[in-house]
């Protein structure tokens, strides 16, 4: 089966993605190498896989390409600008070892509607857009890279510069039932 000409960036260290004060959880709660799954998936998906990590030595274990993040805190935003960096394709699907697998069906309808008009093509749900899974173009690094300066950086903020195009919520339960929204990005947030 031919790969998709994307990459694919896990954020596969245990960081803090919370955008609402809580963590997204895990649903497979498996031991040891929590991205593990996720990277085998991905390895049989897309032409290249990047892991992020706040600490790349801890990961030496792991066979690929593993960066670090370039902004400290290590956070969510931090996490896809080093995945986005280092990319060799134009657009790039993240997620995250913290969250629940990406089913396949998504993964699919987020590709498909990628295209070199938009930065960023996310999931829309009564929670509002969701950061994880989704995919990101090269093009949303100068705007990433501009709020990463600011003293708070916001994924709102952020997102509002960006071209997005969004699958709405009520598509993507019709495809996949068991998919649920992760973050909830409040109006005062300040998600790094």
């Amino acid at each position: 089966m031919p790969k998709y000409p994307f990459s694919g960036v896990i954020i596969a260290d245990q960081r803090s993605l919370h955008t609402n004060g809580t963590a997204p959880a895990r649903g497979d709660g498996a031991p040891g190498f929590p991205a593990a799954a996720i990277v085998e998936k991905f390895e049989a998906l897309f032409e290249e896989v990047i892991l992020v990590a706040a600490d790349p030595a801890a990961m030496l274990d792991r066979d690929g390409l593993i960066v670090s993040d370039h902004h400290a805190p290590a956070g969510l935003l931090s996490g896809i600008h080093a995945g986005l960096f280092a990319a060799r394709h134009f657009q790039v699907i993240v997620t995250a070892c913290t969250l629940p697998e990406v089913p396949a069906v998504l993964i699919d309808l987020l590709l498909g509607a990628s295209g070199p008009r938009y930065d960023a093509v996310l999931p829309d749900s009564q929670d509002g857009l969701q950061p994880l899974p989704a995919v990101y173009a090269k093009s949303a690094l100068k705007t990433l890279s501009r709020q990463l300066a600011h003293s708070r950086p916001s994924v709102r903020a952020w997102l509002r510069h960006l071209r997005v195009q969004t699958l709405a919520g009520s598509a993507l339960k019709a495809c996949e039932p068991l998919w649920e929204p992760c973050f909830r990005i409040a109006a005062g947030e300040a998600a790094q």
